[in-house]
């Protein structure tokens, strides 16, 4: 990713500028090489943060992804547990539909599985009755391997889901 890196923010900014009011919380910046997190709701501070982080390794998509769509799936799974205290319900935060824009050239560790945690949550949003676009994913490729193309075509189009 390091040779695509300034074509990475340059997307990026356009992209969180575009969505910044689809969350009024703020957007979350979070990366696959590393458990680091930003929360902002101006584009210019993300893409300032970008602009400092260092590129580099592969990555290890299954892990990364698998942790941020289970943190998810136990959100909504909480949101659909009624809690009792002292004989009354009490009221769960809603769970807004998310939105996953993955910036990749898919050159990740070997072995690795993308479809794996994707289709747990699949599976997760079918157990919860909760429709398809509860959750967006896509992935925007950087580069021309074809492996890598290959790779995020079957993502894309090729996943055999239970919907």
């Amino acid at each position: 990713m390091q040779k695509h890196w300034s074509k990475v923010i340059s997307v990026f900014y356009v992209l969180a500028y575009m969505v910044k009011d689809s969350d009024p919380d703020g957007m979350d910046l979070l990366y696959t090489v590393s458990l680091e997190r930003q929360k902002s709701k101006k584009p210019d501070r993300l893409r300032q943060h970008l602009n400092a982080k260092a590129c580099g390794g592969r990555t290890d998509i299954t892990l990364r992804l698998s942790i941020i769509l289970h943190e998810y799936a136990t959100a909504l799974q909480e949101q659909a547990t009624p809690r009792r205290f002292l004989g009354s319900f009490l009221k769960k935060k809603e769970v807004r539909p998310m939105s996953l824009y993955i910036f990749t050239d898919a050159v990740w560790q070997p072995r690795c599985n993308a479809a794996a945690p994707i289709k747990l949550l699949i599976k997760k949003l079918d157990e919860l009755g909760l429709p398809d676009h509860q959750v967006g994913i896509q992935f925007i490729r950087f580069g021309q391997n074809q492996e890598s193309i290959d790779r995020l075509e079957y993502l894309d189009s090729g996943l055999e889901l239970s919907r």
